[in-house]
Formats: C-alpha cells, sequence, structure tokens
C-alpha cells in the first residue's frame, strides 16, 4: 500500500470512530444482544410458575402479608411441611362460612376431604390462578385460552362482550370476560359457585367476582395482580401476587391419576 493509500485510509478510519460516541466505543468488545423486541400485549406462550403463595416460605409469608397487612407476626410457614396439600390461608369469613369453614377443616382432618386435586378432581379458577403451576396462554378470534398443566385444565377469556351476570349456573371456571387498559388486560370473572373451595378447606360462594390485571413487563416475564372478594363468605377480598417466567421450550408434562389403596392419587407421569 503507498502512502497515500495508507494516509487515505487513516483518514477514513479516524473519521468512523469520531462518529461514534465515547461510550459505545468503550463497551463494544463486551457488548451483549439487543432486548428481544416484544409485544406487551402478546401473552401466548408457556409460562412456569416462580412466585406464588406456595412456593416457598418466602413467598407464602409475603402473600400473607398482602392479604392481612394486619397479621405482622404471623408464623412462618412452609408449604413443603404440606404434602398433598396447601397451607390454610388466614381468610376471615363471615359467621355463615366461619362455621362452614369449621366443618370443612373437621371433615379434612378426618380423612374426609370435601374437594381436591389430590382426589382426581379438578380445582376452581382461584385455586388454578394462585397456586404454583405451569401454563399454556393459546389466542383464537375474540378469546384466549389458558391451559393448566394439572389435570389438563383449561379456561377462556372472551373479549367484546359483557359478563353472563345472570341465567347462568354456577361452575368450576365461570366466564371470564377481558379488557385491554393500556398494556395491562384485566380479567373480571363470575359465576364461579361451583367448586366452592379456595385449595383444600377454605369456602367461598357464588357471589365470589374474581379481577385480574395481567401485564407482561419484559419479554420473558408475566406478573399477575388478584384480587377476589365475596362479601357474602368473607369479611374482606384477597389480594395475590403471581409472576411465571417464559419457557416455550417447555412441553407439557402429563398428569395421570390412580387408586394407589388409599383413595386416588395424582402426580405427574415419570420421565
Amino acid at each position: 500500500m503507498n502512502l497515500v493509500a495508507r494516509v487515505c485510509l487513516g483518514l477514513v478510519t479516524a473519521v468512523w470512530l469520531a462518529l461514534i460516541p465515547v461510550g459505545v466505543r468503550a463497551a463494544a468488545p463486551n457488548a451483549t444482544a439487543a432486548p428481544v423486541s416484544y409485544d406487551p400485549r402478546d401473552l401466548t406462550g408457556f409460562w412456569v410458575s416462580t412466585e406464588s403463595p406456595y412456593t416457598n416460605a418466602q413467598s407464602y409469608g409475603r402473600a400473607v402479608r398482602l392479604m392481612r397487612p394486619d397479621l405482622k407476626d404471623y408464623p412462618v410457614t412452609n408449604p413443603d411441611d404440606y404434602p398433598n396439600r396447601h397451607p390454610p390461608l388466614p381468610i376471615r369469613y363471615t359467621p355463615e362460612f366461619e362455621a362452614l369453614h369449621k366443618k370443612i377443616q373437621a371433615d379434612y382432618d378426618a380423612g374426609k376431604p370435601y374437594r381436591t386435586g389430590y382426589m382426581c378432581q379438578p380445582n376452581g379458577l382461584l385455586f388454578a390462578i394462585i397456586t404454583n403451576q405451569a401454563f399454556e396462554i393459546l389466542s383464537a378470534p375474540g378469546r384466549l385460552m389458558f391451559f393448566r398443566e394439572n389435570i389438563g385444565t383449561l379456561w377462556h377469556v372472551y373479549f367484546d362482550r359483557p359478563l353472563k351476570k345472570e341465567f347462568m349456573s354456577p361452575e368450576l371456571f365461570g366466564d371470564s370476560v377481558g379488557r385491554w387498559e393500556g398494556d395491562t388486560l384485566v380479567v373480571e370473572s363470575t359465576n364461579l359457585g361451583g367448586h366452592a373451595v379456595v385449595v383444600e378447606t377454605e369456602p367461598y360462594s357464588q357471589s365470589l367476582h374474581v379481577v385480574q390485571r395481567i401485564r407482561r413487563p419484559t419479554y420473558d416475564t408475566l406478573t399477575v395482580d388478584i384480587v377476589a372478594d365475596d362479601k357474602r363468605a368473607w369479611l374482606e377480598p384477597l389480594k395475590f401476587h403471581v409472576t411465571y417466567r417464559l419457557d416455550n421450550k417447555r412441553e407439557f408434562d402429563e398428569y395421570q391419576c390412580w387408586d394407589d389403596g388409599g383413595g386416588k392419587r395424582m402426580e405427574f407421569a415419570p420421565e
């Protein structure tokens, strides 16, 4: 390369470097890939639980404080200490449902549980959205479909129509209608009295009304803030916060149910 060519190359290089901000030049050797572009209103994908009331002792403590801020010294509770069930929630009941709660609890302690997924029975919507199970969201015209891994549970969220508040019998998953508020999907659910307990021993009535505020703040994060209100059964609404991580490489595990000689049991299929 002759002298003129080397001078020209040097000038071009100097001009190119001058056009790049100093911070960018300094970071270039260790630069990471740009964040994945995504639509925050696109909720489809396979979502794995990262935080629910039943993830661990710390998450249960946070759930109790959110539900009952007055319980400053609530004992540390580890969900792992409750095999084949979930730790009880500190719900304050109306007199009618306090009596029902005590009866259901006594029956459970006597080996006669009212209803539970561990007996191969499907659980209701509130149980499905507050427990730490994976689920997949699929989209179809006018609706979203939520497939929960446990017992193959399926429920729908419809758009562009009102809730069916009358002339509808109570169901496990009721009627759910969604609307967008900015990038937050607000889902209201009614007609949920077909199950009657939140998890194993916490009853609710046909007056239960659930509101979920679902957000996708980052590409691989989903958050759900839940307010469940039942003026007939509870003295105040219940609040929950759950989070999920996107894992589109994950495949559904099959649930199997069989009689182990002492009652029905449900487990994931062996690997």
